[in-house]
C-alpha cells in the first residue's frame, strides 16, 4: 500500500465480514471501486472444486476490471 501510494496512487484496504465473494462484490459497487485487485492460489480440479474459487466468482459477478496476481510459494 505504501509502495503504490508513493508512485501517486489512491489506495485505500477496508476489512469487512460475511461471504467472501459476496463482500468483495458488494463493497466494490456500493463505493464504486475501479479496480478490483487481489491474489490468488491458482487452484483447479479437485482443489478449485473442494475449496471453490472466490476468484472466479468475484470475476464473473464484478462490475469493474479485475487484477489478479497469483500467489507466490
Amino acid at each position: 500500500q505504501a509502495e503504490l501510494r508513493a508512485e501517486g496512487l489512491a489506495v485505500h484496504r477496508k476489512v469487512v465480514e460475511g461471504p467472501i465473494a459476496e463482500s468483495i462484490l458488494g463493497f466494490a459497487e456500493g463505493q464504486n471501486i475501479d479496480l478490483i485487485v487481489m491474489s490468488t492460489h491458482g487452484r483447479s480440479g479437485i482443489g478449485r472444486w473442494i475449496y471453490g474459487s472466490v476468484a472466479q466468482k468475484v470475476l464473473q459477478g464484478a462490475k469493474c476490471p479485475i487484477l489478479l496476481i497469483r500467489a507466490s510459494e
